[in-house]
Formats: structure tokens, sequence, C-alpha cells
């Protein structure tokens, strides 16, 4: 789903059920408001922006369980990941963040444990504060065997 700024939410009656891979792309309204009805077999989700305004994600209990993998790219408004809002998603193993200039903050008291990947690309405040291995964010991504910033293993 791409260039649809005006979207506000999905069609009535959901996306296909068997529906693996979703690609969201440019869709301010449709991010910021995402409820994921019947979406069980969702296992990779990629919200790519621009997307201005939204300062936190995701809400607790916003996505669905079954994703392995998230990519949220280009947020240029989001300060905060809300760890509260991916600890329920206990098969997520690969979590890529990038080109969020303004990410600074994770909420919460830590990633999923599932987590074997954790890649952040040009967000240069987070970037910043996981290679001093600050308190603020460290303790919450230390369990991740594989965190990689701007190509750089930590």
């Amino acid at each position: 789903i791409s260039k649809c700024p005006e979207i506000e939410s999905f069609p009535e009656g959901g996306m296909p059920p068997n529906l693996s891979r979703i690609e969201i792309s440019n869709c301010k309204k449709l991010v910021s408001g995402l409820a994921w009805p019947s979406m069980d077999m969702l296992t990779d989700l990629i919200i790519n922006g621009p997307c201005d305004g939204i300062k936190s994600f995701p809400k607790e209990g916003l996505l669905p369980l079954s994703l392995t993998s998230l990519f949220l790219f280009d947020l240029s408004s989001l300060e905060t990941l809300d760890c509260k809002g991916l600890l329920h998603l206990t098969s997520l193993q690969s979590l890529q963040i990038g080109l969020c200039h303004k990410l600074e903050n994770m909420a919460g008291e830590r990633l999923p444990l599932s987590l074997i990947k954790l890649e952040i690309i040009s967000c240069p405040l987070l970037k910043k504060l996981c290679l001093m291995k600050h308190r603020q964010i460290w303790p919450k991504i230390s369990h991740i065997p594989g965190i990689q910033v701007d190509g750089r293993w930590v």
C-alpha cells in the first residue's frame, strides 16, 4: 500500500487472512491508526515513510502476534520506540529501524526476548546511545545476540 496519504484504515472485512507480508509506504493516517483484525498469518511488516507526526510507535497490542520481522523506515517525527508495544510479539526475530533521525528513546522494560537481530541505520541519536551502551538504552537491547548500528556490530 503506497502513496495513499488519506487512507485511514483497511477495508471493511479486513485484509486476506493468509497475507504474510505487507509494506505500507507514505500512508501517515493508516500507520497512525493501524488495527490488525484477522491477520494471524502476517510475518513481515514494513512501514516506510515519510510519516510525520508519529512520535511514539507502536501502541500496546497494535501489532499482530505472528510478526517475525518488523522494518521501520523514514518515520521523521519518531522519538520513542515503545517496547511495551513490541513485548507481546514473542515470534519477532528481526527489527530494523532506519532514517528515524529524532529517535532517541525506548519506553518500557525491554525489547522482546525472541529478537535475534536488531539493525539500526541512520538514526544518529539512537546510534550514539547504543555505541555508548548508555544505561537508558542498553539494558533494553543487550539480550539481543546480533546488534548492528550503521553496519557496525555492537
